[in-house]
């Protein structure tokens, strides 16, 4: 799977996604630190990624009209890998399984929400 980290996110979790062997990348590789979101969703999703962000507004737009792949991480920023890594496996699942498709994973557990439910 391809990731593709939003300014917020720390490095930390693309080295530990690129340990599970996905490929990573952050906006500010891609030149794009200072895009507003829905250019990250369009530029993104055009190249088959899922944007990794800590945004709420961020999530919350993608929520109600889904475009692409999200991963939003509900948690604090220094505590996100652990959180991934408690629930690497439905994360993945549910990321595969949808086209367009919001995954937020918290300490509470993994959600999913597409535009069309």
């Amino acid at each position: 799977m391809r990731f593709f980290l939003d300014q917020n996110v720390d490095v930390a979790v693309g080295h530990y996604l690129g340990r599970r062997g996905h490929q990573w990348w952050t906006a500010d590789d891609a030149g794009l630190s200072s895009d507003d979101d829905d250019d990250l969703s369009v530029y993104a999703h055009n190249r088959g990624a899922v944007v990794v962000s800590h945004d709420i507004k961020f999530a919350e737009r993608r929520r109600k009209n889904t475009i692409g792949k999200h991963l939003w991480l509900r948690c604090d920023e220094f505590d996100a890998v652990e959180v991934l890594t408690l629930y690497r496996e439905e994360v993945e699942r549910r990321l595969e399984a949808r086209s367009d498709i919001v995954v937020t994973v918290s300490r509470d557990g993994v959600r999913s929400t597409t535009s069309w439910q």
